[in-house]
């Protein structure tokens, strides 16, 4: 048993594999220090999906999520960005290591080659090669960054979170946006969020929509960005969400006739990955709760706050459905979702 530790990676991103590497290591040493080695410019060269998602923050977040109930693991950083860049500047690299070196340290690794020069420049560390031939997880970061989707199970689920792909479904009442989330959230055996102002009219206020005051559509905004962070933990690859902070916003100003300053906070910052909004084409269907028949209305309305709201149409990231037959309208919505979760395994996104 060694009194201290070491385990040096990218964690870019966090793998089961690295899991296996940091639970064997631990299980040999009494304090064990996990480094993550943080190079902006390598961050720099990947492709625009893991750029956006292979920060440092994010890094250092999985890796103090996954082990921050185990006491004599810690998490710490070095920041590579001055030295010479992989392959080279290997000695400058020990040196960054130094610091954490303490009495009766070792260094574990599952490649013999990284630890032969780490005790070239360090020879008090032992050096400790750990499941070289990843026997119990054969796959690398390297790979899981070339095809995501292949190996999604060999990534944990805090990192799954991170990596999943966010469609909205905006539009007005009675457009299909819940039916549609849910049929699509079947289809891709994935999870969707339901509507909670709908939920809330109905536990809350008995059905009767005009007991609504302006403070319930903020319990109502905060409530679907829960079920938002909710949705996103247990889904695969894709997330469907049914309704939006704008949406709620549409309804303030529809029944209160102003802004709600708290609702239309959230909804100025809502940045999806994608976007599906279903227009008003398809017949308006009365359920019990829905009031507005009349989209010659409601449809000005909500077409000034996309106007005011350019965020919630993103450039290029957005499908406009106008078909009449709802066959149409779930094939456009299943075609596009295809598309999006080819063109993120590619790392275009």
């Amino acid at each position: 048993m060694f009194k201290n530790g070491i385990v040096i990676g990218k964690f870019a991103p966090l793998t089961r594999g690295h899991i296996n590497l940091i639970n064997l290591a631990a299980c040999q040493c009494e304090h064990l220090k996990v480094i993550i080695s943080y190079d902006q410019r390598w961050v720099d060269k990947q492709n625009n999906r893991d750029r956006k998602r292979l920060g440092l923050k994010n890094r250092k977040k999985w890796l103090m999520y996954t082990y921050n109930e185990i006491k004599h693991i810690s998490v710490h950083v070095i920041d590579e960005t001055s030295i010479p860049e992989y392959p080279h500047g290997r000695q400058e690299f020990a040196e960054l290591i130094r610091p954490f070196i303490d009495e009766n340290c070792a260094i574990f690794s599952g490649e013999p080659e990284e630890l032969d020069y780490i005790k070239q420049y360090i020879p008090e560390i032992t050096p400790v090669v750990v499941d070289s031939q990843r026997t119990r997880v054969p796959i690398s970061a390297n790979m899981v960054r070339k095809n995501i989707y292949k190996y999604w199970d060999y990534i944990p689920s805090i990192v799954r979170k991170d990596y999943t792909i966010s469609v909205c479904l905006i539009g007005q009442e009675s457009t299909g946006k819940s039916t549609m989330a849910m049929m699509l959230g079947k289809l891709f055996n994935t999870s969707w969020t339901e509507e909670y102002g709908r939920t809330y009219s109905e536990r809350v206020l008995f059905g009767d929509e005009s007991l609504y005051e302006s403070y319930d559509y903020a319990k109502i905004a905060y409530r679907n960005k829960e079920l938002e962070e909710e949705a996103l933990k247990h889904a695969n690859k894709i997330v469907f969400i049914d309704t939006n902070a704008f949406i709620t916003e549409y309804y303030h100003r529809l029944y209160e006739g102003y802004s709600n300053p708290i609702v239309s906070a959230i909804a100025h910052n809502e940045n999806y990955d994608y976007v599906i909004y279903l227009a008003p084409t398809v017949k308006w269907v009365d359920d019990g709760l829905r009031v507005n028949s009349d989209r010659s209305k409601t449809t000005p309305l909500f077409n000034a706050l996309l106007a005011e709201y350019p965020n919630q149409l993103p450039e290029g990231r957005t499908l406009y459905i106008d078909a009449k037959s709802y066959l149409e309208r779930f094939n456009q919505a299943a075609q596009f979702a295809d598309k999006i979760l080819n063109t993120f395994n590619q790392g275009e996104y």
